[in-house]
């Protein structure tokens, strides 16, 4: 077994985000709000160079820039950057990262994208996670650097609360019961902004 201290990736106590922007209705824009919103302790870089000192933050140029290294770095870029910005989180020797883009294409010497991308992440020991990622929620942080129930473009956030607290009470469910259950299907689970409901849950029970 690979012993792999994952707290860079997934509680990390500083945090760059690179792509971040202030323009409304934007994911790039959503990312820092997000990470604001949750009242996170750590410290949160904003990094593009189109911008300055916006959003009641400052923003950074490019990673060398930062006051410190950081452990985690947000890739929120497109794919045709996504080569030159993991490379620039490698250099800036950050631990973790997370990609949302989805890897498709070619690099300029003809090799698909995820490959190229695979092969430096594994040759720095880089912590990744992608491609296509839904990111994370660290409640015990209040660390959000997710597209998952994330109000942008406009629309509302959606209840995680609520999701976390019906998965919770799914799960239990299938622990207390263990010795009883042979297979239990949840699908679909609906959220909106205010609640998360379990249309259809299927129990198999063991004869």
């Amino acid at each position: 077994m690979i012993d792999v201290d994952i707290g860079p990736l997934v509680a990390p106590n500083s945090i760059a985000l690179l792509g971040a922007s202030c323009t409304n209705n934007s994911f790039g824009k959503g990312m820092p709000d997000m990470a604001i919103s949750g009242n996170f302790k750590g410290r949160i870089y904003p990094v593009n160079p189109k911008y300055t000192d916006e959003l009641g933050c400052r923003f950074y140029n490019k990673l060398s820039d930062l006051p410190e290294t950081v452990d985690h770095v947000v890739l929120a870029v497109a794919n045709e950057s996504l080569k030159s910005a993991l490379l620039e989180a490698i250099e800036h020797e950050a631990k973790a990262g997370i990609v949302f883009a989805d890897y498709y294409g070619k690099t300029h010497e003809g090799i698909p994208l995820k490959d190229r991308l695979k092969e430096i992440a594994e040759a720095s020991k880089i912590l990744l996670c992608g491609p296509k990622s839904m990111g994370f929620h660290n409640l015990d942080q209040g660390l959000k650097a997710t597209k998952l129930l994330t109000g942008y473009r406009g629309q509302k956030d959606l209840a995680f609360d609520a999701l976390y607290k019906a998965a919770s009470n799914i799960s239990r469910l299938a622990f207390d019961l263990v010795d009883h259950i042979d297979e239990m299907n949840v699908n679909p689970i609906l959220i909106s902004a205010t609640q998360a409901v379990a249309l259809d849950v299927t129990t198999n029970i063991k004869s």
